[in-house]
């Protein structure tokens, strides 16, 4: 019940990290959950997954570093590559196994800066990850997300921008997807800062300030176009 989205604006200079908050539907009631976790030795994690094994890893992880003296940013991901395998060793791949191999654990990102330049990591289930170059979306509708920034997406966008498209991927994903909410939990990566947006005065808020606005101009947008759809062809 999850989709995250993550991309890199101004050339590189910095990188937004996306996800919706819908956590369970019970009889038309939708309650929703925080995705996106700013990490105390500045890392930004997000996961689509069991929310279960989420908080296992995170907890590995954050106990792991807190022990070591020096910690390198590429430790970092080697530390969520163990972690995240010895999870999959333990509930896929021993002779109990308690999952089928159809369902996944967990896909995450993982987003950090080093030297004050974003860097976007793609983690899988069985521990093994790899850099993001420019997008990626994972969790339920990627597909249709990537498609969406395959046609909009270009290096260059400007902070705003990529705002805004990381927003209009996430209310398209969530008009063809039941499990996928609209109020986006919003990070960002830009010079020295990690900024999860939601964090405001010492709650976290799905309902971000001036969220509406945008998506009713994303609404009228939509409207222009499938007018002009319907009238031009």
């Amino acid at each position: 019940m999850t989709c995250i989205i993550s991309m890199y604006y101004d050339n590189g200079k910095g990188a937004l990290v996306i996800s919706d908050s819908l956590y369970d539907i019970i009889d038309h009631n939708y309650s929703q959950i925080q995705k996106v976790f700013s990490l105390d030795f500045g890392v930004v994690f997000a996961a689509a997954g069991y929310m279960g094994i989420r908080d296992k890893l995170i907890e590995k992880v954050i106990k792991t570093i807190r022990v070591k003296k020096e910690i390198e940013y590429s430790d970092i991901i080697d530390i969520f590559e163990d972690k995240m395998a010895d999870l999959y060793n333990r509930y896929k791949n021993s002779e109990q196994t308690r999952f089928d191999d159809k369902e996944v654990l967990l896909t995450g990102v993982i987003g950090f800066l080093e030297d004050n330049i974003p860097n976007l990591y793609c983690l899988h289930e069985d521990g093994y990850s790899w850099k993001v170059n420019d997008f990626y979306v994972v969790g339920r509708g990627s597909e249709y997300g990537v498609g969406i920034l395959k046609n909009l997406y270009t290096p260059d966008i400007s902070f705003k921008q990529a705002l805004n498209l990381g927003i209009y991927t996430l209310l398209e994903v969530a008009k063809v997807d039941l499990f996928v909410d609209t109020s986006p939990q919003i990070c960002v990566l830009h010079d020295e800062e990690i900024v999860l947006q939601n964090n405001l005065s010492g709650k976290f808020l799905f309902d971000l300030p001036g969220l509406q606005a945008k998506k009713q101009l994303i609404k009228e947008i939509n409207e222009i176009q499938r007018k002009t759809f319907y009238d031009e062809i």
